[in-house]
């Protein structure tokens, strides 16, 4: 007999099994928009301009290239297995191998934990900047526990939290330009 846990906003599909997909195509676009305008221009910026100079844009030029690219795929392969998942399901499909399919979604879970601390840090020299006083080491942890709290209250306050935040960098750039 099989048994399911119970979610707290109807998470699975219809069937019962599985994710339900709630995420428009809308909805991701802001998602990476704003997780591209957070990392690679209000974190990473200075710190890849101190390192490469005026050569900087040649480095951003590049991560353009490969997120295009890497955009591109997920794109063609969102329609080819219209399944909640990613690139755990796509490289499974692709090549039937429980092993390169681990190492790929641990590579994923690694690269996306590396990610957060990266923004998380960021956030906190910000905050830092407009309210000196609490060590950044303590708003790092709260800005992440207090994302951690919205993911687990659903995927649709995550993304409402995440377009909201994507209007704010958007705002940010806008007023500096």
């Amino acid at each position: 007999m099989a048994h399911t846990s119970p979610t707290v906003d109807g998470d699975l599909a219809d069937d019962g099994g599985g994710l339900k997909r709630s995420i428009t195509g809308r909805q991701l676009f802001f998602y990476t928009l704003g997780d591209v305008l957070g990392s690679g221009i209000y974190v990473l910026i200075g710190l890849v301009a101190a390192a490469v100079g005026g050569a900087f844009w040649l480095a951003f030029a590049a991560g353009v290239s490969v997120a295009a690219i890497t955009g591109s795929a997920y794109a063609e392969l969102v329609t080819k297995y219209p399944q909640a998942a990613g690139s755990s399901l796509y490289v499974q499909k692709a090549f039937a191998n429980r092993a390169l399919t681990f190492l790929v979604t641990v590579s994923f879970l690694a690269a996306s934990f590396a990610a957060s601390g990266s923004l998380a840090a960021g956030f906190s020299s910000y905050f830092n900047e407009l309210w000196p006083g609490p060590p950044a080491l303590l708003v790092s942890l709260v800005f992440v526990a207090v994302l951690v709290l919205i993911n687990y209250i659903g995927i649709t306050e995550s993304v409402v939290m995440n377009m909201v935040m994507t209007f704010v960098e958007l705002s940010g750039l806008i007023l500096v330009i």
